[in-house]
């Protein structure tokens, strides 16, 4: 067996036919379709395989290196995917050695945590975690009527539109540092988490001030938000026209921290919403230089009033003290710690100056997705 090795030129057919089989069978090249981005030859330092002894790809694991802004904060971050091991060969450790490989590749290039799409326990055993203190809201026909607004309007969302709708995306509190040549390809895609999605402005006084990319599950009579930017009452405003284009009869949004002022409108209608974590899980890569690189959000949390800094120290048991002041917390385990840093909805409550100072946003993949 030839591995774990970054994937060679000439076996990118081999590796096409590895991930088809397992994700999408009888589908000949719709992976490499789906993630025009990720599976590609511009990205093969960071896609990691086995060989068998006639060539053929039998492992893979996939990997992209991006950087991200949290409330200001640039962080180096990694995210995995599409990994994929025919069953002739499970059971032997190949994905385990592939996950080693891409983590340290990671940690090398600076990335101080790892997005990964699943959470078998491939990732759990190695420290992968729920996070986030995002909430999950439904806004019916009923409560949409209450946000109808007649001066918002709902139009496609064209090429033209991505220089507003990347400013747009900026914004927010937590997002992909995100190239205008990934959003031409994302928006000719219109495949966002692997879902078909239609993408959609509203404009008021015909300026851009929101958009919406939108997946109709029409089974389930329902839309899904997979990502959303922009003014808030936009965004609300949206919503019960989009109800009556597709006809259906309910519309899920997921909202993170900094959407507090939508999740006020939407919950001051009556819609429900329920404590979520992110999408995925989440493996803290190097704990202390994370909690370096967000002291700029500290700080602006906390004020004057803890003139210390947030600090953590790595135990050689694998846990992680973490102090502010006089205040200690440790976190038996980099699974923990993550739970700590970025939130859970059942995460114990924080003491003392950690519960102004935490938790950190997380980052939603939306458009983004690996």
């Amino acid at each position: 067996m030839d591995g774990p090795r970054t994937i060679r030129p000439e076996e990118f057919s081999s590796l096409s036919t590895l991930v088809d089989t397992v994700f999408r069978p009888g589908q000949e090249g719709e992976m490499f379709r789906l993630f025009p981005t990720f599976l590609t030859e511009s990205n093969r330092e960071n896609i990691f395989v086995f060989a068998d002894d006639d060539g053929t790809i039998v492992s893979h694991l996939g990997m992209a290196l991006r950087w991200v802004s949290i409330e200001g904060c640039t962080i180096p971050a990694a995210a995995i995917g599409a990994v994929a091991t025919y069953e002739l060969h499970r059971g032997r450790g190949l994905a385990s050695q592939l996950l080693k490989r891409a983590r340290c590749q990671a940690r090398e290039w600076g990335a101080d945590f790892m997005m990964i799409s699943g959470g078998r326990g491939l990732y759990r055993r190695v420290g992968a975690a729920d996070v986030g203190s995002d909430v999950n809201v439904a806004v019916d026909r009923s409560v949409a009527d209450a946000l109808r607004d007649a001066s918002s309007a709902l139009h496609p969302l064209e090429r033209a539109n991505i220089p507003d709708c990347a400013v747009l995306y900026a914004r927010r509190g937590a997002h992909y540092l995100r190239a205008r040549d990934d959003w031409r390809a994302f928006i000719d895609l219109k495949v966002c988490m692997c879902k078909e999605f239609d993408p959609w402005t509203v404009r008021r006084g015909g300026v851009v001030c929101a958009y919406l990319v939108v997946h109709d599950a029409a089974k389930h009579d329902r839309l899904e938000v997979l990502e959303f930017a922009g003014d808030t009452f936009g965004v609300s405003a949206a919503l019960p026209e989009l109800l009556d284009r597709y006809g259906r009869g309910s519309i899920d949004l997921h909202l993170e921290p900094g959407d507090r002022a939508l999740h006020a409108v939407l919950t001051g209608a009556a819609a429900p919403a329920e404590p979520a974590v992110t999408s995925g899980t989440m493996l803290l890569l190097d704990v202390p230089r994370l909690v370096d690189r967000l002291q700029p959000l500290f700080r602006a949390r906390l004020g004057r009033t803890y003139p210390d800094r947030l600090t953590v120290h790595a135990g050689s048991d694998g846990s992680f003290e973490f102090a502010l002041g006089s205040t200690r917390w440790t976190a038996p385990s980099v699974m923990e710690a993550a739970q700590f840093l970025f939130g859970h909805p059942e995460h114990p409550p924080r003491l003392g100056g950690f519960k102004t100072a935490l938790p950190v946003s997380t980052v939603w993949y939306g458009l983004d997705y690996v």
